[in-house]
């Protein structure tokens, strides 16, 4: 419950401190995607736009979440669907980032996902059906780029984006907690 997580949990129950996030030297970047024109649009920490609207659209997934996130007057929707993990990596090198952490965190579409999406595209803006068209189909491609540190599931994800099993949930945060401590370049990073 996206609602439930961002309203609840991140204002009030452990809420995240915004001007120590504002005040930050680390620039902040969340990708969502434009509703209207299907283009991914980058916030960051250091704008004066709602952080916690900024979050929840970010992972507003077409279909599971009720509708859009309306920040300024626009409405936006998961970043996933127009930006990759690439792009979202070109960003960050091209905003001066000198060494980058990708967390993929991107499973298979099961094909219960992928009927659900085209299913949703029927009645999308022509620009927002393009865009997750795009998605469904994108390959996953890696670069080897020194500045690049990939952390990726070393197996497939027991959990899809519909699941809420508990213990599903278990094991995928045990292979992601595998991967990490297994990540060798990472492992490097951190004993230099």
């Amino acid at each position: 419950d996206l609602d439930h997580l961002v309203d609840k949990v991140f204002r009030e129950l452990e809420p995240l401190d915004v001007e120590a996030i504002r005040r930050s030297r680390t620039d902040l970047t969340i990708a969502t995607t434009d509703f209207e024109t299907g283009e991914p649009r980058y916030f960051n920490n250091w704008r004066e736009d709602d952080i916690f609207q900024v979050l929840k659209a970010s992972k507003a997934a077409p279909v599971v979440y009720k509708g859009e996130v309306w920040i300024n007057r626009r409405r936006y929707i998961d970043g996933d669907i127009s930006s990759s993990l690439e792009k979202n990596i070109d960003v960050a090198l091209h905003g001066g980032a000198e060494l980058v952490m990708a967390i993929d965190n991107n499973n298979v579409l099961s094909r219960v996902n992928r009927l659900f999406l085209l299913r949703y595209v029927e009645s999308a803006n022509p620009r927002l059906r393009e865009a997750i068209e795009s998605y469904i189909g994108a390959k996953t491609e890696r670069r080897e780029d020194p500045r690049v540190i990939y952390i990726t599931p070393t197996t497939q994800l027991p959990i899809g984006t519909l699941d809420n099993d508990r213990e599903k949930l278990r094991k995928t945060m045990d292979i992601g907690y595998g991967d990490v401590v297994n990540n060798v370049r990472l492992r490097e990073l951190l004993e230099a």
